[in-house]
């Protein structure tokens, strides 16, 4: 909310957000890298979530982690680390400003770690996979 609704001049600026928990690491230089290859290739103007779990990431599960037998919801797993573009950023406004990933996360009793996918999902946002 604090990027999104309550600093417009710096929210315009923003092309990426990244976001990972305490106990990973972003090696600059790669992530810069891949940051300027999405940029570049033309679908930085769609909304995207991107994260780095290898074994869920590519294609999305039917499924929610924790809950068994719900196969209409399709996320990439674990989202962390994760990556939001612009037009994602700019698609959770409304969202956001309600606290609606808080909202997300208690109705299905996940963390936020897990909870970003059904948000996304709810939000038709495209997944990518961080490579690495």
């Amino acid at each position: 909310n604090y990027l999104v609704n309550d600093r417009p001049r710096l929210f315009e600026r923003i092309k990426f957000i990244v976001h990972s928990d305490d106990d990973e690491y972003w090696r600059a230089d790669q992530t810069l890298k891949w940051l300027a290859a999405v940029d570049n290739s033309g679908i930085n103007h769609f909304p995207i979530i991107a994260n780095g779990d290898p074994y869920t990431a590519r294609p999305l599960n039917p499924g929610l982690w924790g809950w068994d037998n719900c196969k209409e919801i399709k996320t990439g797993g674990w989202y962390q680390p994760m990556m939001l573009n612009h037009a994602a950023l700019e698609k959770m406004k409304i969202a956001v400003h309600d606290y609606g990933i808080k909202g997300s996360c208690h109705g299905f009793g996940i963390t936020h770690d897990v909870g970003v996918g059904p948000f996304a999902w709810q939000l038709g946002l495209n997944h990518i996979y961080i490579p690495g």
